[in-house]
C-alpha cells in the first residue's frame, strides 16, 4: 500500500484528584473542586486543564464542563449544582499543541440539602398559644427533620428538641406564657442533615 506518517501525542500527565475527597458530604451551590498538577514532559507545552460535573459516573449526562484553553488554575468553583444530588467529577490536561491525558479517576460528591424555610410561628409573631404548630417547607428526599426550640437564641438549653418524619410538629407540653421563644429546623437524610435554617422567634401569651 502507499506509506502513510503518524505522530503520537505528548499530553501532560494524568491529573491527580486532591478535595473534595469521593463520598463528601458538601454544602452548595458551588462547592470548591482542587486537583494536583500534571507534569509536563519535555518539548510540550502545558495549555489547560478541563474539568466534567455529571449526574452519572459514565458521563452522558453532563451538568458541567469546563474546557478553556490557556486557563491553568488546578481548581474550579464555577458549577452551580443542585441540592440533594449525587455528582460525579474528572479532570484531564491538555497542551499547547491538543494534545490531552487520559481522564483522571472518578469521584463522586454529595450536595446537601438547602436548610428549610420556616413558615409558622411566624418571625417576631406575638400572642402564640402555649401548644404551638410549628411548619416548615418540605425536602425532597429527605428522611425526617429536626426541630429545636430554646429560650434563648443559642439553643442552649432547649425546651423541645424533635426529629419527626413531616414538616409539621404541634407541641405536646404547655410553654411558659409571658415568654419568647427561638425555634429552627434541619433536614436529614441521605444528604444531611443540612445547616440549620434562620431562627425565627415568637412570643406566648
Amino acid at each position: 500500500s502507499a506509506i502513510r506518517s503518524f505522530h503520537t501525542g505528548n499530553p501532560p500527565s494524568v491529573p491527580t484528584l486532591a478535595a473534595p475527597a469521593n463520598g463528601a458530604l458538601l454544602a452548595g451551590p458551588s462547592p470548591l473542586f482542587n486537583w494536583n498538577n500534571s507534569t509536563i514532559p519535555a518539548g510540550a507545552t502545558f495549555d489547560h486543564y478541563q474539568i466534567q460535573i455529571a449526574t452519572n459516573n459514565t458521563f452522558t449526562t453532563i451538568v458541567h464542563d469546563l474546557n478553556i484553553a490557556g486557563i491553568t488554575n488546578s481548581q474550579d468553583g464555577t458549577a452551580v449544582l443542585n441540592p440533594g444530588t449525587t455528582y460525579y467529577w474528572r479532570v484531564r490536561s491538555w497542551n499547547t499543541a491538543g494534545d490531552y491525558s487520559v481522564w483522571s479517576i472518578v469521584r463522586n460528591v454529595k450536595i446537601k440539602f438547602n436548610p428549610p424555610t420556616l413558615s409558622l410561628p411566624a418571625k417576631g409573631t406575638t400572642g402564640v398559644r402555649l401548644l404551638p404548630t410549628f411548619t416548615w417547607n418540605a425536602a425532597i428526599g429527605a428522611t425526617n427533620y429536626t426541630l429545636q426550640v430554646s429560650k434563648v437564641n443559642t439553643f442552649l438549653p432547649l425546651v423541645l428538641n424533635k426529629t419527626v418524619a413531616v414538616p409539621t410538629y404541634t407541641a405536646t407540653t404547655n410553654l411558659s406564657a409571658a415568654t419568647t421563644y427561638y425555634w429552627r429546623v434541619r433536614v436529614n437524610g441521605l444528604y444531611g442533615p443540612s445547616v440549620w435554617s434562620t431562627v425565627f422567634s415568637f412570643t406566648t401569651p
